[in-house]
C-alpha cells in the first residue's frame, strides 16, 4: 500500500512552514506534510479559463499519483478554485492556510513610527477544508443529437445507414472524451444523447461552446441540442434539463451554432 500523504500545493516550501502550521496539518491524520514532486506552476496572465483548468487537471493528476490524501492548496486564484475541484473528484481533501494579521510598530532613529504586518499561522487551527465536495456547485448537462433518421434519409443515404449509426456512436466517444478533458463528469452518453455534470459553469461552457461545431463539421446537418442548469437551482435538474429541451426536439431542423466564441475544448480534435 502506497504511503499517504498531505501535499503542498502552493509556491513555499514545507521545509519553510513554521511549527503550527506542520502540527495542525499532522493534526489532520492524512499523511505527513510532502512537498509536491515537481515545481508548482507559473499561471501566465494571458492563459484562458480552458488553459488554467487543464493545468490543474495535470497538478490533480501528479497528486494523486504520489499518493496525496489531502492537500494544502494556495496557488494563483483562479487555478486554486480550478484546483480543488479537480482535486474533490479524485477524493482528496482540500485546506488552505489560516491567518491573523499582526501590527508591529518600530521607533525609527529619526523619532518617526513605522508599522509593519506580518502573517502568522494560528496553532492547532492552521489549516481550514474547503468546503467539500457533496457541498459544491454543481452544473447539469445534457446534449442530443436530433433527427437521426431524417438526417440519413433525407439524402438518400439509406445504404449508409450502419455507417450513419457508427458515426453516431463515435461522436458520442468524442463528446466523453471531450467532458472529461473539459473537467466534467459523464453520467451516461448511448443512442446520441449525453448527460453530464461539471464543478464549474466556466468549464461547461468551455465544452458546449464547442461541441456542436464539432458535429456540425464532422457530420454536416446533424443537429445539436443541449442545455444545462446549476443544480442547487432546480429541485430535479435532470427532469429540467428534459422540460428545456422540449422546445428545440419540436423545432424546426436547423444547422448546428454556438452562440459566442470559444477557445477549442481540450478533448476534441
Amino acid at each position: 500500500m502506497s504511503t499517504r500523504l498531505f501535499l503542498n500545493l502552493s509556491n513555499h516550501p514545507v521545509s519553510g512552514w513554521s511549527e503550527e502550521q506542520v502540527a495542525a496539518a499532522r493534526t489532520l491524520d492524512l499523511g505527513e506534510p510532502t512537498d509536491l514532486d515537481g515545481d508548482m506552476p507559473t499561471v501566465d496572465p494571458e492563459a484562458d479559463t480552458a488553459e488554467v483548468v487543464a493545468m490543474a487537471e495535470e497538478i490533480a493528476e501528479r497528486a494523486v499519483a504520489q499518493g496525496a490524501a489531502g492537500a494544502l492548496v494556495t496557488a494563483e486564484y483562479t487555478l486554486t478554485l480550478s484546483l480543488v475541484a479537480a482535486l474533490q473528484r479524485r477524493e482528496v481533501r482540500c485546506f488552505a492556510a489560516t491567518t491573523r494579521r499582526e501590527v508591529v510598530e518600530q521607533t525609527m532613529p529619526d523619532g518617526g513610527d513605522r508599522k509593519e504586518e506580518c502573517l502568522s499561522l494560528r496553532q492547532v487551527a492552521g489549516v481550514r477544508s474547503y468546503r467539500g465536495r457533496r457541498d459544491a456547485m454543481t452544473w447539469f448537462y445534457r446534449c442530443e443529437t436530433k433527427g437521426i433518421q431524417h438526417w440519413i434519409l433525407d439524402s438518400n443515404r439509406l445504404r449508409d445507414l450502419a455507417g450513419g449509426s457508427a458515426l453516431v456512436e463515435t461522436l458520442m466517444r468524442e463528446a466523453e472524451q471531450g467532458v472529461s478533458a473539459a473537467g466534467g463528469t459523464v453520467i451516461y452518453a448511448a443512442a446520441g444523447g449525453l448527460l453530464a455534470t461539471f464543478p464549474e459553469r466556466a468549464m461547461l461552457e468551455a465544452f458546449a461552446s464547442e461541441w456542436p461545431m464539432y458535429v456540425a463539421y464532422h457530420a454536416p446537418g446533424l443537429q445539436v441540442v443541449h442545455a444545462w442548469v446549476e443544480g442547487e437551482a432546480a429541485k430535479d435538474p435532470v427532469n429540467e434539463l428534459f422540460t428545456r429541451l422540449l422546445p428545440s426536439r419540436r423545432a424546426r431542423r436547423g444547422r448546428p451554432h454556438c452562440d459566442r466564441a470559444c477557445k477549442r475544448s481540450p478533448g476534441l480534435r
